[in-house]
């Protein structure tokens, strides 16, 4: 759908399990970029949105050609997603790195934009869990970001505010917010309790008599 509402990129295999759309060709680019200004990202991903917009310009005004040009994008991909390996700012000593964008998240103002959102960050779950004295199962909808997002997901918390929200933090750079139901008490309901511990060893790959 992305391909054909944009009419631009194409469409290639990345992995086994996995697709992946781009757009490449430098005239394509207008296209993408008039996009993305009509209807601005309201994420971290905008900073790195402006980066890629002045490395189009300068590529289209064919500065790229240059020695100036070319330490000038370099430059700007010091501050874009990653930024730079050790070796190329070795092979660089000149290059002069570009400050990323100033961004502030704002606000959700749009469902369609949460839609939208989930479709790419988005999970729904069914899990089961076990402990010593509790299991259950749980329904899960989890979005996992990098921390520098955690803004955005609180905004998401509050937005979705008549349901039950926690958050966690896993590592240095991943937030996950959830929404999922208690566990079961095993004196709530002892058969069922037990089969739901069942049902979690046997997703474990191992053998079990239900």
């Amino acid at each position: 759908m992305i391909k054909i509402a944009l009419d631009v990129g194409k469409i290639s295999k990345s992995r086994e399990k996995a697709v992946i759309f781009a757009a490449d060709y430098i005239k394509e680019m207008p296209v993408i970029i008039n996009h993305f200004d009509k209807y601005p990202l309201i994420t971290h991903e905008i900073s790195d949105y402006l980066l890629f917009k002045q490395c189009f310009e300068i590529i289209k005004q064919g500065e790229h050609l240059s020695k100036r040009g070319l330490l000038e994008i370099i430059g700007l991909k010091s501050s874009l997603n990653l930024g730079l390996p050790d070796n190329l700012k070795n092979e660089f000593p000149e290059l002069l790195l570009k400050d990323r964008p100033n961004y502030v998240f704002k606000d959700i103002s749009d469902p369609f934009w949460l839609s939208g959102f989930t479709s790419g960050d988005g999970s729904f779950h069914i899990v089961v869990k076990k402990s010593n004295s509790k299991a259950g199962v749980l329904v899960q909808f989890s979005i996992h970001l990098r921390i520098r997002e955690l803004e955005v997901l609180k905004s998401i918390a509050n937005y979705l505010k008549n349901l039950y929200n926690t958050y966690r933090t896993e590592g240095a750079n991943m937030t996950v917010l959830e929404q999922g139901a208690s566990l079961l008490d095993k004196t709530t309901n002892t058969k069922v309790n037990s089969l739901v511990k069942k049902i979690s060893i046997a997703l474990e790959g191992k053998s079990v008599n239900l």
